[in-house]
């Protein structure tokens, strides 16, 4: 039982030991808190204008983006419209030869 008691006597004297160095540091432990709390909220309100920059770049980008969509399909379609302009072309002056054919015949005949 007196082995038990000096155990617990030398466990009481560790543990306030540690409970006077933890009262000691606590000041210093608020202070950094307050100071990271105060640096948290410099950070929040300096980040709401970035985050509205970052949603207006966001959205010049989304319409950069249907603009390139709207050139590429319009681009597209010229491209197409080219080709079948080209193959009238063609085919017009296929008519206009054989028509010359028919005439020069014609004339010999």
């Amino acid at each position: 039982m007196r082995a038990r008691l000096d155990e617990l006597t030398a466990e009481e004297a560790v543990l306030r030991g540690e409970t006077e160095r933890l009262e000691a540091e606590l000041p210093a432990a608020e202070a950094a808190l307050r100071s990271a709390e105060d640096w948290l909220a410099e950070l929040a309100t300096a980040g709401a204008p970035l985050e509205v920059e970052v949603e207006a770049a966001k959205d010049h980008l989304v319409d950069g983006l249907a603009q390139e969509t709207r050139l590429g399909n319009l681009g597209e379609a010229l491209r197409q419209r080219r080709q079948d302009l080209d193959g009238r072309r063609r085919k017009l002056e296929d008519e206009q030869r054989d028509l010359g054919e028919r005439l020069h015949a014609n004339e010999k005949a």
